[in-house]
Protein backbone atom coordinates (compact mmCIF):
# COMPACT_ATOMS: atom_id res chain seq x y z
CA UNK A 1 0.00 0.00 0.00
CA UNK A 2 1.33 3.32 -0.88
CA UNK A 3 1.13 6.31 1.28
CA UNK A 4 1.47 10.45 0.36
CA UNK A 5 4.48 12.00 1.24
CA UNK A 6 2.19 14.88 2.97
CA UNK A 7 1.25 11.48 5.34
CA UNK A 8 4.67 10.93 6.02
CA UNK A 9 5.84 14.45 7.04
CA UNK A 10 2.64 14.45 9.88
CA UNK A 11 4.71 12.91 12.48
CA UNK A 12 1.55 11.26 14.07
CA UNK A 13 0.25 9.76 11.06
CA UNK A 14 3.97 8.59 10.11
CA UNK A 15 4.02 6.49 13.46
CA UNK A 16 0.53 4.92 12.70
CA UNK A 17 1.68 3.96 9.36
CA UNK A 18 5.33 2.21 10.73
CA UNK A 19 4.06 1.15 14.15
CA UNK A 20 0.51 0.37 14.13
CA UNK A 21 -0.48 -3.45 13.06
CA UNK A 22 -2.45 -4.21 10.42
CA UNK A 23 -5.21 -6.59 11.93
CA UNK A 24 -5.34 -4.36 14.86
CA UNK A 25 -9.26 -3.97 16.10
CA UNK A 26 -10.10 -1.27 18.52
CA UNK A 27 -13.67 -2.84 18.91
CA UNK A 28 -12.05 -6.00 20.44
CA UNK A 29 -13.25 -6.85 23.97
CA UNK A 30 -9.64 -6.60 25.67
CA UNK A 31 -8.42 -3.82 23.78
CA UNK A 32 -11.38 -1.60 24.66
CA UNK A 33 -10.50 -2.55 28.44
CA UNK A 34 -7.10 -1.55 28.07
CA UNK A 35 -8.05 2.05 26.91
CA UNK A 36 -10.17 2.10 29.53
CA UNK A 37 -7.78 0.89 32.25
CA UNK A 38 -5.01 3.34 30.61
CA UNK A 39 -6.78 6.57 29.70
CA UNK A 40 -8.57 6.18 33.72
CA UNK A 41 -4.88 5.28 35.12
CA UNK A 42 -3.49 8.37 33.28
CA UNK A 43 -6.03 10.77 34.50
CA UNK A 44 -5.79 9.23 38.24
CA UNK A 45 -1.92 9.68 37.66
CA UNK A 46 -2.43 13.57 36.60
CA UNK A 47 -4.76 14.43 39.22
CA UNK A 48 -2.88 12.88 42.37
CA UNK A 49 0.67 14.08 41.58
CA UNK A 50 -0.10 17.55 39.67
CA UNK A 51 -0.06 19.00 43.06
CA UNK A 52 3.23 17.68 43.75
CA UNK A 53 5.40 18.09 40.32
CA UNK A 54 3.06 20.31 38.55
CA UNK A 55 2.04 19.81 34.97
CA UNK A 56 5.52 19.48 33.57
CA UNK A 57 6.95 16.92 35.63
CA UNK A 58 4.18 14.92 35.16
CA UNK A 59 4.13 14.94 31.54
CA UNK A 60 8.10 14.32 31.87
CA UNK A 61 6.95 11.05 34.49
CA UNK A 62 4.39 9.51 31.80
CA UNK A 63 6.96 10.21 29.35
CA UNK A 64 9.58 9.03 30.90
CA UNK A 65 7.60 6.01 32.03
CA UNK A 66 6.50 5.01 29.00
CA UNK A 67 9.75 5.09 27.08
CA UNK A 68 10.50 2.14 29.98
CA UNK A 69 7.93 0.46 29.15
CA UNK A 70 8.51 0.55 25.14
CA UNK A 71 12.29 -0.63 25.59
CA UNK A 72 11.15 -3.50 28.19
CA UNK A 73 8.21 -4.37 25.78
CA UNK A 74 10.49 -4.14 22.37
CA UNK A 75 13.07 -6.56 24.02
CA UNK A 76 10.08 -8.88 24.85
CA UNK A 77 8.13 -9.15 21.91
CA UNK A 78 11.45 -9.94 20.30
CA UNK A 79 12.24 -12.72 22.50
CA UNK A 80 8.48 -14.08 22.75
CA UNK A 81 7.90 -13.92 19.49
CA UNK A 82 11.14 -15.19 18.38
CA UNK A 83 10.88 -18.63 20.14
CA UNK A 84 7.02 -19.17 19.05
CA UNK A 85 8.52 -18.92 15.57
CA UNK A 86 10.90 -21.49 16.24
CA UNK A 87 9.01 -23.60 17.98
CA UNK A 88 5.91 -23.29 15.69
CA UNK A 89 7.21 -23.86 12.62
CA UNK A 90 5.70 -24.87 9.80
CA UNK A 91 3.34 -21.95 9.90
CA UNK A 92 1.45 -20.67 7.40
CA UNK A 93 2.14 -18.11 5.02
CA UNK A 94 0.02 -15.40 6.65
CA UNK A 95 0.83 -16.05 9.95
CA UNK A 96 4.94 -16.00 9.92
CA UNK A 97 4.04 -12.54 7.78
CA UNK A 98 2.31 -11.41 10.93
CA UNK A 99 5.36 -12.72 13.14
CA UNK A 100 8.13 -10.96 10.84
CA UNK A 101 6.08 -8.11 10.85
CA UNK A 102 6.04 -8.20 14.77
CA UNK A 103 9.46 -8.61 14.76
CA UNK A 104 9.80 -5.89 12.70
CA UNK A 105 8.17 -3.36 14.52
CA UNK A 106 9.72 -4.06 17.54
CA UNK A 107 13.19 -3.57 16.52
CA UNK A 108 12.74 -0.83 14.50
CA UNK A 109 10.82 0.90 17.68
CA UNK A 110 13.99 -0.17 19.90
CA UNK A 111 16.56 1.16 17.04
CA UNK A 112 14.45 4.30 17.41
CA UNK A 113 14.01 5.01 21.06
CA UNK A 114 18.15 4.90 21.46
CA UNK A 115 18.37 7.01 18.36
CA UNK A 116 16.02 9.56 19.97
CA UNK A 117 17.63 9.08 23.48
CA UNK A 118 21.18 9.68 21.78
CA UNK A 119 20.43 13.09 19.85
CA UNK A 120 19.05 14.01 23.51
CA UNK A 121 22.48 13.41 24.64
CA UNK A 122 23.91 15.12 21.85
CA UNK A 123 22.03 18.41 22.41
CA UNK A 124 20.71 18.13 18.18
CA UNK A 125 17.60 19.60 18.93
CA UNK A 126 18.75 22.45 20.48
CA UNK A 127 19.82 23.84 17.36
CA UNK A 128 18.24 27.02 16.49
CA UNK A 129 15.67 26.98 13.78
CA UNK A 130 15.91 23.31 12.51
CA UNK A 131 16.89 21.62 15.55
CA UNK A 132 13.50 23.20 16.87
CA UNK A 133 11.40 22.12 14.14
CA UNK A 134 12.92 18.47 14.51
CA UNK A 135 12.55 18.40 17.99
CA UNK A 136 8.47 18.92 17.96
CA UNK A 137 8.12 16.42 14.96
CA UNK A 138 10.34 13.80 17.05
CA UNK A 139 8.14 14.04 19.96
CA UNK A 140 4.71 13.72 18.06
CA UNK A 141 6.47 10.67 16.29
CA UNK A 142 7.50 9.02 19.49
CA UNK A 143 3.96 9.52 21.21
CA UNK A 144 2.66 7.68 18.00
CA UNK A 145 5.34 5.40 18.41
CA UNK A 146 4.31 4.54 21.94
CA UNK A 147 0.72 5.13 21.86
CA UNK A 148 0.33 2.11 18.23
CA UNK A 149 3.08 -0.11 19.98
CA UNK A 150 2.13 -0.59 23.82
CA UNK A 151 -1.45 -0.21 22.81
CA UNK A 152 -1.11 -3.28 20.75
CA UNK A 153 1.89 -5.03 22.15
CA UNK A 154 3.63 -4.54 19.07
CA UNK A 155 1.80 -6.78 17.48
CA UNK A 156 2.69 -9.97 19.40
CA UNK A 157 -1.37 -11.03 19.60
CA UNK A 158 -1.16 -11.27 15.74
CA UNK A 159 1.51 -14.11 15.71
CA UNK A 160 -0.34 -15.92 18.83
CA UNK A 161 -3.42 -14.46 20.90
CA UNK A 162 -1.47 -15.74 23.80
CA UNK A 163 1.45 -13.71 23.33
CA UNK A 164 0.12 -10.30 23.81
CA UNK A 165 -0.93 -11.06 27.60
CA UNK A 166 2.67 -12.50 28.19
CA UNK A 167 4.53 -9.57 26.63
CA UNK A 168 2.39 -7.10 28.54
CA UNK A 169 2.78 -8.57 32.19
CA UNK A 170 6.64 -9.05 31.67
CA UNK A 171 6.93 -5.61 30.30
CA UNK A 172 5.14 -4.03 33.26
CA UNK A 173 7.11 -5.93 35.52
CA UNK A 174 10.61 -4.85 33.96
CA UNK A 175 9.51 -1.12 33.54
CA UNK A 176 8.73 -0.97 37.32
CA UNK A 177 12.47 -2.76 37.98
CA UNK A 178 13.99 -0.04 35.79
CA UNK A 179 12.19 2.58 37.51
CA UNK A 180 13.16 1.70 40.63
CA UNK A 181 16.59 1.47 39.85
CA UNK A 182 17.43 4.76 38.22
CA UNK A 183 14.84 6.56 40.70
CA UNK A 184 17.05 9.56 41.61
CA UNK A 185 15.78 10.23 44.70
CA UNK A 186 14.15 13.57 43.07
CA UNK A 187 10.04 12.46 43.08
CA UNK A 188 8.63 15.23 45.28
CA UNK A 189 5.26 12.79 45.76
CA UNK A 190 5.41 11.36 49.26
CA UNK A 191 6.07 7.49 49.68
CA UNK A 192 2.86 6.47 50.29
CA UNK A 193 1.17 8.40 46.73
CA UNK A 194 4.47 6.55 44.84
CA UNK A 195 3.57 2.86 46.16
CA UNK A 196 0.10 3.52 45.44
CA UNK A 197 0.36 4.77 42.06
CA UNK A 198 3.39 1.84 40.78
CA UNK A 199 1.65 -0.77 42.74
CA UNK A 200 -2.05 0.13 41.00
CA UNK A 201 -0.59 0.35 37.67
CA UNK A 202 1.32 -3.01 37.92
CA UNK A 203 -2.03 -4.95 39.78
CA UNK A 204 -4.55 -3.74 37.01
CA UNK A 205 -2.17 -4.51 33.79
CA UNK A 206 -1.33 -7.99 35.48
CA UNK A 207 -5.13 -8.53 36.53
CA UNK A 208 -6.17 -7.86 32.94
CA UNK A 209 -3.50 -9.85 31.17
CA UNK A 210 -4.47 -12.69 33.30
CA UNK A 211 -8.49 -12.55 32.35
CA UNK A 212 -7.60 -12.03 28.56
CA UNK A 213 -5.12 -15.04 29.10
CA UNK A 214 -7.28 -17.18 30.54
CA UNK A 215 -10.01 -16.51 28.43
CA UNK A 216 -8.31 -17.06 25.45
CA UNK A 217 -6.37 -19.97 26.66
CA UNK A 218 -10.54 -21.87 26.82
CA UNK A 219 -11.41 -20.38 23.67
CA UNK A 220 -8.61 -22.23 22.46
CA UNK A 221 -8.87 -25.24 24.22
CA UNK A 222 -12.14 -25.79 22.17
CA UNK A 223 -10.79 -25.19 18.90
CA UNK A 224 -8.84 -27.66 16.76
CA UNK A 225 -5.23 -27.26 16.26
CA UNK A 226 -4.49 -26.26 12.62
CA UNK A 227 -0.63 -27.65 12.86
CA UNK A 228 -0.39 -31.35 12.59
CA UNK A 229 0.92 -33.69 15.42
CA UNK A 230 2.64 -36.91 15.03
CA UNK A 231 1.75 -39.44 16.89
CA UNK A 232 5.12 -40.13 19.14
CA UNK A 233 5.03 -43.94 19.12
CA UNK A 234 5.18 -44.34 15.08
CA UNK A 235 8.09 -41.73 15.22
CA UNK A 236 10.60 -44.84 14.96
CA UNK A 237 8.45 -47.78 13.61
CA UNK A 238 9.26 -49.46 10.43
CA UNK A 239 6.81 -50.27 7.58
CA UNK A 240 6.91 -53.59 7.08
CA UNK A 241 5.65 -55.60 3.71
CA UNK A 242 2.24 -57.23 4.72
CA UNK A 243 3.58 -60.76 2.66
CA UNK A 244 6.44 -61.95 2.55
CA UNK A 245 7.43 -63.93 -0.45
CA UNK A 246 5.55 -66.61 -2.38
CA UNK A 247 1.99 -65.13 -1.45
CA UNK A 248 2.63 -66.00 2.59
CA UNK A 249 1.47 -63.47 5.12
CA UNK A 250 3.63 -61.88 7.33
CA UNK A 251 3.05 -62.45 10.55
CA UNK A 252 1.31 -60.13 12.51
CA UNK A 253 3.09 -57.30 13.78
CA UNK A 254 3.33 -57.38 18.23
CA UNK A 255 1.36 -54.61 19.46
CA UNK A 256 2.99 -51.99 21.51
CA UNK A 257 2.30 -52.29 25.58
CA UNK A 258 1.94 -49.30 27.43
CA UNK A 259 2.76 -49.42 30.92
CA UNK A 260 -0.49 -49.47 32.92
CA UNK A 261 -0.03 -45.68 34.53
CA UNK A 262 1.57 -44.41 31.16
CA UNK A 263 -0.99 -41.30 30.29
CA UNK A 264 -3.53 -41.91 26.96
CA UNK A 265 -1.68 -40.66 24.05
CA UNK A 266 -3.54 -37.82 21.53
CA UNK A 267 -2.77 -36.90 18.25
CA UNK A 268 -3.93 -35.08 15.30
CA UNK A 269 -5.41 -32.10 14.88
CA UNK A 270 -8.37 -32.48 17.62
CA UNK A 271 -5.85 -33.14 20.93
CA UNK A 272 -6.59 -31.46 23.17
CA UNK A 273 -4.29 -28.52 24.97
CA UNK A 274 -2.09 -29.36 27.95
CA UNK A 275 -3.24 -27.62 31.00
CA UNK A 276 0.18 -27.40 32.69
CA UNK A 277 1.27 -25.82 29.73
CA UNK A 278 -1.11 -23.29 30.05
CA UNK A 279 -0.91 -22.82 33.71
CA UNK A 280 2.42 -22.56 33.13
CA UNK A 281 2.55 -19.81 30.78
CA UNK A 282 0.12 -18.08 32.91
CA UNK A 283 2.66 -18.40 35.93
CA UNK A 284 4.88 -16.07 34.53
CA UNK A 285 2.03 -13.16 35.54
CA UNK A 286 1.29 -14.61 38.76
CA UNK A 287 4.52 -16.31 39.87
CA UNK A 288 7.35 -16.94 37.87
CA UNK A 289 9.19 -19.81 39.91
CA UNK A 290 6.43 -21.88 39.30
CA UNK A 291 5.98 -21.13 35.74
CA UNK A 292 9.47 -22.56 35.53
CA UNK A 293 8.79 -25.93 37.33
CA UNK A 294 5.07 -26.31 35.58
CA UNK A 295 6.54 -25.42 32.20
CA UNK A 296 9.30 -28.13 32.36
CA UNK A 297 6.84 -30.21 33.60
CA UNK A 298 4.65 -29.65 30.99
CA UNK A 299 7.06 -30.82 28.67
CA UNK A 300 7.75 -34.02 29.85
CA UNK A 301 4.16 -34.54 29.79
CA UNK A 302 3.96 -33.61 26.65
CA UNK A 303 6.08 -35.84 25.01
CA UNK A 304 4.16 -38.60 26.61
CA UNK A 305 0.70 -37.52 25.61
CA UNK A 306 1.31 -35.99 22.08
CA UNK A 307 -1.05 -33.05 23.44
CA UNK A 308 -1.02 -29.69 22.29
CA UNK A 309 1.30 -26.73 23.96
CA UNK A 310 4.50 -27.55 23.86
CA UNK A 311 5.60 -24.00 22.23
CA UNK A 312 3.39 -22.84 25.58
CA UNK A 313 5.46 -24.75 27.79
CA UNK A 314 8.79 -23.66 25.88
CA UNK A 315 7.53 -19.63 26.24
CA UNK A 316 7.02 -20.43 30.18
CA UNK A 317 9.90 -21.77 30.79
CA UNK A 318 11.60 -19.07 28.53
CA UNK A 319 9.89 -16.07 29.96
CA UNK A 320 10.51 -17.43 33.79
CA UNK A 321 14.47 -17.90 33.07
CA UNK A 322 14.55 -14.04 31.61
CA UNK A 323 12.71 -12.55 34.34
CA UNK A 324 14.96 -14.58 36.77
CA UNK A 325 17.94 -13.02 34.81
CA UNK A 326 16.37 -9.88 34.84
CA UNK A 327 15.92 -10.16 39.16
CA UNK A 328 19.25 -11.14 39.14
CA UNK A 329 20.66 -8.22 36.97
CA UNK A 330 18.10 -5.65 39.07
CA UNK A 331 19.75 -6.96 42.39
CA UNK A 332 23.20 -7.03 41.08
CA UNK A 333 23.00 -3.62 39.95
CA UNK A 334 21.54 -2.07 43.23
CA UNK A 335 24.31 -3.92 45.28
Amino acid sequence: MRYLLSEYVNPWVCGRIAFRPAVADPAKPFQRLSDWRARSGAFVVMWLSVPYLGVSGVVDDLLSNSSYNLAAGAFYTIAVVSAYWVVAQPLPQDKAYQVRSSLQRAGLSFVVTIALGLAVRTEVFTVPGIGWLLAIWSVIFALSMMWHCLRWVFGASDAHPLLGPIVTTMTALTALAIDQILDTGGDKRPANLQTLIDMGALASVCLLAAIEFFYISYKLGKEPSSLPLRDPLSVHTPRRPTHLGYGLPHPPERPTHRHRHSPPVHVGPDAPMNKLAIFGAAGVIICWPASLVLGIWALRQIARTGERGRWLAILAVASSAATMLTICMATAYVK
